[in-house]
């Protein structure tokens, strides 16, 4: 990402990063969250040029996109970041936004779905700008490195299964997941 074009943003210390493109894009995808998203960016890329899309990025390490600070609640910082990266979406209008869709804080049956990043999509939905959220990163009650190196690869004792689980409502906002 080191030829991407970069410019501060004005109201918080942070920068907006545009994926280099040679043409007009057919579409511009916003990526905008803290590391757990970054993590997809790879992923991404290919699509993008792929598809003649552009990515412009707005990231924060513990600051996934939402209307409050959710990894900090003190972190009067993360909240004022959300604005001005909403504001900025505002004033851009890219033709979707991506963004991380819960938190699994712990090993075992965590997920939920935080009301600000409800309250997020639907200011997003205000914009008629469509929002892909995607599920957090599984915890493990294992070191997952570790279990890989010692068993191989293709190590069934390293497997992992997810617990089957039901997306948010306009009820429960949140994931639900059950053991098997």
């Amino acid at each position: 990402m080191n030829d991407w074009q970069c410019t501060p943003l004005a109201e918080v210390r942070s920068d907006i990063c545009s994926q280099p493109v040679a043409e007009p894009p057919e579409r511009r995808i916003f990526v905008v969250g803290d590391s757990h998203l970054e993590q997809i960016i790879g992923a991404l890329i290919p699509i993008a040029r792929q598809h003649d899309w552009q990515i412009v990025t707005a990231l924060r390490g513990a600051c996934p996109f939402s209307t409050a600070s959710e990894a900090d609640p003190n972190d009067a910082a993360c909240v004022a970041w959300n604005a001005a990266v909403t504001d900025e979406i505002a004033r851009q209008r890219p033709d979707a936004v991506v963004s991380i869709a819960s938190r699994e804080v712990r090993v075992g049956l965590t997920e939920y779905t935080p009301p600000g990043f409800v309250e997020q999509w639907r200011r997003m939905a205000e914009l008629d700008i469509p929002v892909l959220a995607i599920r957090d990163n599984p915890r493990f009650d294992f070191d997952v490195p570790d279990c890989v190196r010692r068993h191989g690869r293709d190590a069934t004792r390293a497997a992992w299964t997810a617990a089957p689980c039901t997306p948010p409502t306009r009820r429960t906002h949140s994931w639900t997941c059950r053991r098997t």
